[in-house]
């Protein structure tokens, strides 16, 4: 059986000129694969007059205002860059290729196209696989399970290919695969002179889970910004010994969940981003199952991320927060706590 992946942490592809997107590697602790919102490296004619980020567990949408600032029209090729991922069949987090992917220019569903490179280590081999005829996006046609399935293709090819791609240390000795995926959907993109252009992309993110014990509350939850009294909350639901139905191996804890954009993307384009606005909204109550809540004793749900600055809390389910002129300086991760 391949290793069950038990914390992941949502990938956000960015989008930026083709050609000079390089994916955004993993960090190895917390196998985290994260990448930030629409670039334009070396596009210095184009400003963000306008982005809100709407941040859901289950959904996120960006919707942007550029404008050309030049006298010329802008055309080129726009990316949208998946972070590298590999092939865990068994991974909590789910497929990882964001297949969901949308976007529209000026309220019209753009169609884009997909580039598919293959990575091991810092190598690019995408050529040595397309000369044995395997497919790089689906590793072959690998199947769903441990059980490769009747198409896979390393299967189906002659000892000595087999033995070169083991070699290289593309495939293991029981002929799994080893490359990472980097996927990348881009369009061409005309900027209309001294015009404003509506883009709008989304798609469902890859969401984090841990379960945080009493040891590891106060020093993992200070990247959350969480607040005295809620922490004072969640270390007092686990000295209680909370019975829930997420609890693990008999062990006290918290879990959360979470959701990682990286923000200073935004920092490639002319100028700050003149006006920037950030929707979290919480997840809706989840409902008792069997007279007991799923996530705690309330069903309910806490929100935590950092931010400089107020942040407005119009009603029960959104957070809301403004900043003029914005040049991000550091990366955004939403926390969400289930109520105990």
């Amino acid at each position: 059986m391949r290793k069950i992946v038990k914390a992941v942490v949502l990938a956000i592809p960015a989008a930026c000129v083709l050609l000079s997107c390089k994916p955004t590697d993993a960090n190895d602790a917390a196998a985290e694969t994260a990448a930030g919102g629409i670039q334009l490296r070396h596009e210095a004619r184009i400003a963000m007059q306008k982005e809100r980020l709407s941040i859901a567990r289950d959904k996120v949408t960006v919707e942007y205002e550029f404008m050309n600032e030049s006298d010329k029209d802008v055309t080129t090729e726009v990316a949208f860059p998946i972070p590298a991922y590999g092939l865990d069949p068994e991974d909590t987090a789910g497929k990882r290729d964001f297949g969901d992917f949308r976007v529209w220019v000026e309220s019209r569903e753009v169609q884009y196209q997909t580039d598919a490179r293959a990575r091991l280590g810092n190598r690019d081999v995408t050529d040595v696989l397309r000369r044995y005829n395997i497919d790089v996006a689906t590793f072959g046609n690998y199947g769903d399970e441990d059980d490769p399935g009747p198409n896979y293709q390393i299967a189906k090819l002659p000892g000595p290919a087999r033995a070169n791609l083991m070699g290289l240390g593309l495939i293991e000795k029981d002929l799994y695969p080893k490359w990472l995926v980097a996927k990348t959907y881009y369009w061409s993109q005309t900027f209309p002179a001294h015009q404003v252009l509506h883009v709008r992309h989304e798609y469902k993110p890859v969401v984090g889970f841990q379960g945080f014990k009493a040891a590891m509350l106060s020093r993992e939850l200070k990247s959350a910004c969480v607040d005295p009294s809620l922490e004072k909350k969640l270390s007092a639901a686990i000295a209680a010994g909370l019975k829930s139905s997420a609890r693990m191996s008999g062990d006290d804890y918290v879990n959360a969940t979470w959701v990682k954009y990286i923000l200073t993307t935004a920092n490639t384009w002319k100028g700050p981003i003149h006006d920037f606005e950030l929707v979290v909204e919480k997840p809706a109550p989840e409902k008792p199952v069997s007279g007991q809540p799923a996530n705690g004793r309330g069903g309910d749900y806490s929100v935590s991320f950092c931010w400089d600055g107020p942040v407005e809390h119009p009603d029960q389910t959104h957070f809301i927060a403004h900043k003029t002129d914005f040049v991000p300086s550091r990366e955004l991760t939403v926390y969400f706590f289930p109520d105990y």
